[in-house]
């Protein structure tokens, strides 16, 4: 090497033989835990930013060309635009990259990672055709005709393997995945590492307070019972621990706090199914040992409680309360219809066209493991097994994606005594 020319050019060569295969899987800092660090960063960032801006104008001044900035142009997978970031049920997630999955038998291996994560299903040049996005198997989006843009799946922050399956595409036709990872809370009421959203399925939240230092907490609402929903976080260290509600004077209820490393914020229910009046409530949350133990203190022990507004008026379906508002994979869904029920035997099907939309179908039924099963030209799946031999239940049973008409079974083992078919259409 000769000069520095010679050493660029040496650089540059090297530079362009590198294969950075990681090159998508570098996470983004995203943990709240962070906050602090990455606003600190932002705002040293924003003040380097204003004087290079400054020292920039002043170089253009004495030069006399002045010159617009250019817009970045917007990341792309197989040639359709995706955005940087998107909210998966008020959850912002960040884009950490993007990935080809050529045909059918190529294979996209996601390995896991410290952040939940949500994959958006690309596709261009598919003519009159459709392409299917699976995820272990399971099919969860598909984009029909020329080219689209799904929206976000989560798939967790365990491995997962991605494939695809075209049907009648031409040649040439390209799918991919834009990868997406959390990046932090949903706007609520956190505690800086959980939060209650400000909304659930579209209802409201009302009051929510996670407790300090103390193994009780309470909140004050206005509404009416039947109208609303508890939501609730416990996370311990130790075993055995319940966290109790008390609804105004109307006696417990609740359930087994979730070790540390697997505790969430879930939904524990309706409140009541009487109370018309508009009246002023206190909820209390509080530990005890065992469901029916003593009230205990339990240092470490994180909890929370909040309660919203119902999202929409449930149905009954054989005297049990449905929600007609829900959220599932990724999003908010509203029931269309309840077709006929069915009772007393062992094997009940319908044909549920999808041809316009996804569906989402769930299931209500009283007998020992039941199950939806359906089949249609593109794909076919099942639920999980409702046992309730002695009582009605209902649950999610999984979406149809759209572009094709599916047989639905229900079976059990043994005669179903009644069960009823729900389906459910994207808001």
């Amino acid at each position: 090497m000769t000069s520095l020319r010679d050493l660029r050019e040496t650089l540059d060569d090297h530079a362009a033989a590198i294969d950075d295969a990681d090159r998508w899987a570098r996470p983004v800092a995203v943990r709240e835990r962070i906050r602090v660090v990455r606003r600190r960063r932002a705002a040293a960032g924003a003040v380097a930013a204003v004087l290079v801006v400054a020292t920039g104008a002043t170089v253009v001044a004495s030069l006399d060309r002045p010159e617009r900035p250019q817009a970045a142009a917007p990341p792309t997978v197989v040639g359709v635009d995706v955005p940087q970031r998107v909210a998966v049920h008020g959850v912002p997630y960040e884009l950490t990259g993007g990935d080809p999955i050529e045909g059918e038998d190529d294979r996209l291996r996601l390995r896991g990672s410290e952040e939940e994560r949500a994959v958006a299903f690309a596709a261009s040049g598919l003519g009159s055709g459709s392409a299917t996005l699976l995820v272990d198997g399971t099919a969860v989006a598909r984009v029909v005709g020329g080219e689209g843009l799904e929206q976000p799946v989560p798939v967790g922050d365990a491995g997962a393997t991605l494939r695809v399956r075209l049907d009648g595409a031409p040649d040439g036709a390209e799918t991919g995945v834009a990868i997406y990872e959390s990046a932090g809370l949903a706007p609520g009421v956190d505690n800086g590492e959980v939060v209650f959203r400000d909304t659930v399925a579209g209802g409201p939240l009302l009051a929510a307070a996670f407790a300090e230092d103390e193994s009780a907490v309470a909140v004050t609402f206005r509404g009416r019972l039947p109208e609303v929903r508890l939501a609730s976080y416990c996370a311990a260290a130790e075993r055995g621990l319940w966290l109790q509600f008390e609804i105004d004077d109307l006696g417990p209820r609740g359930h087994s706090c979730q070790a540390r490393d697997s505790a969430s914020v879930g939904i524990v229910g309706g409140v009541l199914e009487d109370g018309a009046r508009v009246l002023d409530h206190t909820v209390r949350a509080y530990l005890t040992r065992g469901a029916r133990g003593p009230v205990v203190d339990s240092p470490g022990t994180d909890l929370g409680v909040a309660v919203y507004q119902q999202p929409a008026e449930p149905v009954e379906v054989f005297g049990t309360r449905v929600e007609s508002q829900i959220e599932y994979a990724g999003r908010t869904w509203r029931l269309d219809r309840t077709p006929e029920s069915f009772g007393d035997v062992d094997d009940w099907g319908t044909r549920v066209e999808a041809s316009d939309t996804d569906l989402l179908i769930g299931l209500v039924a009283e007998g020992a493991m039941v199950q939806a099963t359906w089949e249609g030209r593109l794909d076919r799946g099942g639920s999980a097994s409702l046992g309730s031999p002695e009582g009605v239940a209902w649950m999610t049973a999984g979406v149809l994606l759209r572009g094709d008409d599916y047989d639905v079974r229900i079976t059990g083992n043994g005669p179903v005594t009644r069960g009823a078919l729900l389906i459910y259409r994207p808001l």
